[in-house]
């Protein structure tokens, strides 16, 4: 088929085909959805876009949505109300909405793992049923009008209760995840350079623990120079020792969103699956798109190097990446561990919090 070539879709006449271009425009907009795929120039969220990749080349779309916006859908549904109206706020009913118009499936998994670890396995059991109830089709209508501000209530059916599933385990991502961010504050801890701490949280992750990208990336955003600091591990320097481990917790959970977000693009290809990120968070948007870059730059997509460039000195930025990406060759395939009696994870989650727990601020 050509490249220019001309499609013809017939919507139902009651489809609100207006309403759902405004909301497709307002969440463009919010930059807080992120595409694992390279977006038509129209935008991953026009109606077109949407109706030819899912009728025409065969894709579905699935949301991953952080804890914050799938609390912010349930509250919706629990309440029958919006009481407060802030970021994630919006972007939970502009995203519930345009998910029910276009048929695009929410994965919700990850963000009731994350409540039952900080709360209980009730409490995310419970949220979950008023999730169910928020993404039960057929109220596509009164979502649109939620969205755009007609009126302020919902009235859903509610859904049954959830059978009693065990949410509480960490996975094992969220623990690796763990490890690598109390490295990060204890390297942050340390005397030198942040160039000098990025560069050894990668040799650490290569000799002695895994290449976690996703970990690793979000590390260069954290010491970044030439950006405003960012606050992605709190109490790091909190005279409550206990502090850096829930500040290094939080992060784990941020850390994992990213991790999840990359598996299942790199996962969806092989089952036509285009999957977007749906985050609050700023930073976490901020950082995401660049977990889909590489050694060369693409179609509307720099190359890692060229976005570290806005992030590091130039010279810095081609030695880390030229480094990565070295690491990234030796890692593949390369078994680690198979010696150990103890899980790994288990040692350096034990002695990195006895650590912390005992550093100085």
């Amino acid at each position: 088929m050509e490249e220019d070539a001309e499609f013809l879709f017939r919507f139902d006449p009651d489809f609100p085909i207006d309403d759902v271009e405004e909301i497709g425009r307002r969440l463009t907009e919010s930059k807080a959805l992120i595409p694992g795929w390279i977006v038509p120039e129209v935008g991953a969220f026009d109606i077109r876009a949407v109706v030819v990749a899912e009728h025409y080349d065969g894709w579905s779309t699935v949301l991953l949505p952080d804890r914050n916006i799938i609390s912010r859908m349930a509250r919706v549904a629990r309440e029958g109300s919006v009481r407060m109206r802030d970021h994630p706020m919006d972007i939970a009913i502009l995203l519930m909405a345009f998910a029910q118009a276009v048929n695009f499936n929410i994965e919700p998994g990850l963000a009731f793992h994350e409540l039952a670890q900080r709360e209980s396995n009730q409490s995310a059991l419970d949220e979950l049923r008023w999730f169910r109830t928020a993404d039960t089709g057929g109220y596509a209508r009164e979502w649109i009008d939620l969205a755009l501000d007609r009126k302020t209530t919902i009235a859903i059916v509610e859904a049954s209760a959830e059978k009693d599933v065990k949410l509480t385990a960490p996975i094992r991502r969220w623990r690796c995840n763990y490890v690598v961010a109390m490295k990060i504050a204890a390297l942050e801890l340390s005397a030198g350079e942040p160039a000098d701490k990025l560069i050894a949280l990668l040799e650490w992750m290569n000799e002695d623990f895994l290449l976690a990208a996703p970990a690793l990336i979000f590390a260069a955003r954290y010491w970044a120079p030439n950006l405003p600091r960012a606050g992605l591990i709190k109490y790091v320097r909190s005279p409550d020792r206990s502090r850096v481990l829930k500040g290094a917790r939080n992060a784990a959970w941020d850390i994992t969103y990213l991790s999840e977000f990359s598996r299942k693009v790199s996962k969806g290809v092989e089952k036509k699956e285009q999957i977007v990120l749906a985050t609050g968070d700023r930073l976490l948007a901020e950082i995401a798109p660049i977990l889909l870059r590489g050694r060369e730059s693409e179609e509307r997509h720099p190359s890692l190097e060229e976005t570290f460039s806005q992030w590091w000195p130039a010279k810095f930025a081609s030695r880390f990446c030229d480094a990565f990406f070295q690491a990234a060759e030796q890692a593949a395939g390369r078994s680690r561990w198979n010696d150990e009696t103890q899980d790994p994870v288990d040692r350096f989650t034990h002695q990195f919090e006895k650590d912390l727990l005992a550093s100085k601020p």
